[in-house]
């Protein structure tokens, strides 16, 4: 099989195009049409309907897209291993990620990373906002939740779990929860998405589900880690990520709830354009996350 008869057919297929893929590809359009030709023979199966107006894949072009889309950046990824070692990223690597799991978790990484490569400048948005990483200029970012946008690659570091804390003092006042029906009888400080204005509602599991909670309290704010200064100081309890809760956890400045009920919020990924895919920017960023532990 002729893999760069491969290489144009995905091509054509991301941009359903042979006039668009033979301009990508620096090819004419008969070239990128006998290419597929060619490799729909090779391979005895029908790939793309044609008509006067329009293309499409057929089930069986569909299918093998998806394979050989991933497969191509296996290949890409192999061959830069071999060619990109030597090269020392410059420039501005700019990252966006939300807000707490940044100041918490991916700050510390880009400071060491920004050590280990002096051509390199750092530029970071934390902002729980979704960003066009294409439109605005992003080389990468920070994703909690599934990844939809097929335009993009997506590596998950791991999955991201929520934890209830308050400290000592709170609950020895008021006492501890036991379920999270008790929630009710307890000041709850709660948090509003900037992006929707709506209360986040707190997740629990209950049994094999999942379990959604609307709670009530004296404090709404717009940001965790100022609901998880409150909680240290005993004002209420509050539902947040565990890794935006870690270090008071660790300090013992608050304690874990209702632990039986606490479920995993989703994984995060790394995501960025396929155009960055080989990038050594992109390259030393995975790199310094490969051993993240969340």
């Amino acid at each position: 099989m002729d893999l760069n008869a491969v290489k144009i057919f995905v091509k054509t297929s991301e941009l359903m195009s042979f006039t668009g893929a033979a301009a990508a590809l620096n090819m004419t359009q008969s070239g990128v049409s006998r290419a597929i030709s060619r490799l729909e023979s090779d391979l005895e199966v029908k790939l793309l309907n044609r008509t006067t107006r329009s293309l499409s894949l057929t089930p069986d072009g569909q299918a093998f897209c998806e394979r050989c889309s991933a497969l191509l950046l296996e290949f890409e990824d192999a061959q830069q291993q071999l060619t990109s070692q030597r090269e020392r990223p410059s420039g501005v690597l700019k990252v966006s990620a939300p807000l707490g799991f940044g100041r918490t978790v991916l700050m510390p990484i880009l400071a060491q990373l920004s050590k280990d490569n002096p051509g390199l400048t750092m530029e970071v948005a934390m902002t729980d906002r979704l960003v066009d990483l294409t439109a605005e200029g992003f080389d990468a970012a920070i994703r909690i939740g599934e990844i939809p946008d097929s335009r993009v690659v997506a590596r998950q570091l791991g999955n991201i779990k929520l934890v209830t804390v308050a400290s000592a003092s709170y609950l020895d006042k008021f006492g501890t929860p036991s379920s999270p029906d008790d929630l009710k009888e307890h000041n709850c400080l709660n948090l509003r998405y900037p992006r929707t204005g709506r209360l986040y509602q707190w997740l629990f599991k209950q049994g094999a589900q999942e379990r959604k909670l609307a709670v009530t309290g004296d404090m709404v704010l717009d940001i965790g880690e100022g609901l998880m200064d409150l909680a240290i100081q005993g004002h209420g309890i509050v539902q947040t990520q565990q890794v935006i809760a870690a270090q008071a956890l660790k300090n013992k400045q608050v304690v874990p709830i209702l632990t039986e009920y606490a479920l995993d919020r989703g994984p995060v990924s790394l995501v960025y354009p396929q155009s960055k895919h080989l990038s050594s920017k992109i390259r030393v960023l995975k790199e310094a996350l490969s051993d993240l532990k969340l």
